[in-house]
């Protein structure tokens, strides 16, 4: 029965013990809390698509699968379920352009999950909202912060990655490129170590544009050099167009030149993929090239080709540049009318540029101070800690010696009572043995007294002398029977419950069994014991297995040991 009871604690610690695991599960590499198997699935694919740039009829077919999936789920984990689903919701309106329904969105998520039981789901409702409405400011770059800080916590590495990434491009600015590097290969590291190839090897174009923007040109053009032939670059024409084009522009790559305008012309390749928005810069860049090689017919088609797309160019900085390629070119051939005309657009170009700078810079100055700032508030913070931590420490140091001081105090102290207790049972223990041997000298008086009383008896003439004689042992006799009384006195001082634990065992136990019992436990032989009971030692004998009758002592123990450990 007993074994069974333990059995049941245990198998009952196992099931609770099972269930809290369960409970605390996280889906990863992400770490969302586990709520129902369906349902992580669910948003498993959906932040897996997301993290892989799959947009559009795959995320809503997912989005709506883990709609549908809310009828099975109830209480809590329904509106949590709920929750996940308004955040990918919110993510798919943001990525459509649709920003408002997406805050709509992220407010009821915020609202249906519960912080406490689901803190990973709460983190990211709060950052994507602060990125969306207010991506700029210095709260939403410092929430990145904390969030970078929160994700390298819980371990969530995707996440990681892409927080940084949000960072470099928080502190982006052409002529600050340091800080911004750092976060993005900060990024960069985590694809490599997730095995990510095709994101790893992408962010090595914006790796290389940032190296060439901080001066690192030759590490800049190895990583273009090593992307050109890269098997994931030349699958994708967008990545493909972005090495040519960056390769053109900083390198003068003539080869790369040709290559990125057969992209981006759809006259030239007719299964051109990625559209007319930087066509003209390919031309102007063109243009040049025949110029200074002495094609003045290519230039001048070129030169024509670029100025009927430069309003095709969306980036001011492309749209400088192609202007200064056509300014040049007419400067080149004589026609100045045409030369003012580009040249005045390069201007305001160049000035548009400049004026843009200026709140760029101011909340690159802004996010670089908050960023100090959090790093100083987070040194702070360590610092408290380990200071906390060394007090706490010598805290415990102070208390171990105090403790140990105190227990071996305590057992000197013990020690010292023991040995006293010790000395003064020895010094009982000898004062009852005296005692008893009086005793036994007691009983030889009185067997001497009844002697001498004999043989006066039978003698006529008795002397004063033999009559003082016999008072004398009269007087030692009753010295012994004082004795006794001390014996006994001293025995219970020693043994003081022995007599109620004899009586306890065996109510009808006599004062003689008492005293019997007594004499046993000092260690008395059957002679003495005799002696000083006054009987002979085989009515001894009798009287010892009367008592260990009375007394129930088991059969495989002596009389002695019984009687003894009784005593203790």
């Amino acid at each position: 029965m007993k074994r069974l009871v333990i059995f049941a604690i245990l198998l009952s610690a196992a099931t609770i013990f099972g269930c809290r695991r369960e409970s605390d599960r996280t889906l990863s590499p992400y770490k969302w809390a586990s709520i129902d198997p369906h349902s992580d699935s669910i948003v498993l694919k959906l932040d897996k698509n997301w993290d892989e740039g799959q947009r559009g009829d795959t995320l809503e077919a997912l989005i709506k699968e883990m709609e549908a999936s809310l009828s099975n789920l109830k209480d809590r984990r329904k509106a949590e379920a709920e929750a996940r689903l308004r955040f990918f919701k919110a993510i798919n309106y943001n990525w459509n352009g649709e920003s408002e329904n997406a805050v709509a969105e992220l407010d009821s998520a915020w609202v249906m999950c519960d912080s406490t039981a689901y803190p990973y789901t709460a983190f990211r409702i709060s950052l994507f909202k602060h990125f969306i409405t207010d991506p700029g400011s210095s709260e939403t770059f410092r929430l990145l912060l904390t969030a970078l800080k929160y994700y390298q916590e819980v371990g969530d590495l995707h996440q990681q990655a892409l927080t940084a990434l949000y960072l470099s491009q928080s502190l982006n600015l052409p002529d600050e490129p340091g800080l911004t590097l750092h976060y993005f290969k900060m990024a960069d590291s985590i694809y490599e170590l997730l095995g990510n190839d095709n994101y790893h090897t992408k962010n090595r174009i914006n790796e290389a544009y940032l190296l060439f923007n901080a001066g690192e040109t030759e590490n800049s053009r190895k990583i273009f050099d090593e992307l050109i032939d890269n098997p994931i670059i030349n699958d994708d024409p967008i990545a493909l167009e972005m090495v040519l084009r960056n390769r053109t522009v900083f390198f003068n790559d003539t080869v790369a030149l040709r290559r990125g305008y057969r992209i981006v012309n759809p006259e030239g390749n007719s299964e051109a993929v990625y559209g007319q928005s930087v066509r003209a810069l390919y031309e102007g860049l063109l243009c040049e090239h025949f110029m200074d090689t002495g094609r003045a017919d290519s230039a001048a088609y070129y030169a024509k080709l670029c100025a009927a797309h430069i309003d095709e160019l969306k980036i001011p900085r492309y749209e400088s540049l192609a202007s200064k390629k056509l300014s040049n070119y007419y400067e080149s051939v004589g026609d100045d009318v045409n030369t003012l005309k580009w040249m005045k657009r390069y201007s305001d170009l160049t000035d548009q540029i400049v004026s843009s700078q200026g709140p760029g810079q101011k909340i690159y100055l802004e996010n670089l101070n908050t960023l100090r700032r959090f790093e100083f508030e987070t040194e702070t913070a360590k610092r408290e800690l380990r200071h906390r931590h060394y007090i706490i420490i010598v805290s415990l140091c102070i208390l171990f010696v105090v403790v140990l001081f105190l227990f071996l105090y305590l057992r000197q102290r013990q020690k010292l009572k023991t040995m006293k207790i010790r000395y003064e049972w020895e010094c009982s223990q000898r004062k009852i043995m005296a005692m008893s041997l009086s005793r036994d000298e007691a009983h030889k008086v009185i067997d001497y007294v009844k002697h001498e009383t004999s043989r006066l008896s039978q003698e006529e003439n008795v002397s004063a002398n033999d009559i003082s004689k016999i008072e004398r042992n009269i007087k030692m006799h009753q010295a012994a029977n004082d004795e006794m009384g001390a014996f006994e006195s001293a025995f219970a001082g020693i043994h003081p419950d022995f007599a109620k634990r004899l009586k306890d065992i065996a109510p009808s136990v006599s004062e003689n069994n008492i005293r019997l019992c007594s004499y046993i436990v000092i260690g008395l032989s059957n002679r003495q014991i005799a002696e000083l009971l006054n009987v002979r030692q085989s009515s001894l004998k009798q009287s010892r297995w009367r008592l260990r009758t009375k007394l129930n002592v088991p059969q495989d123990e002596s009389l002695e040991d019984f009687l003894r450990r009784l005593a203790e």
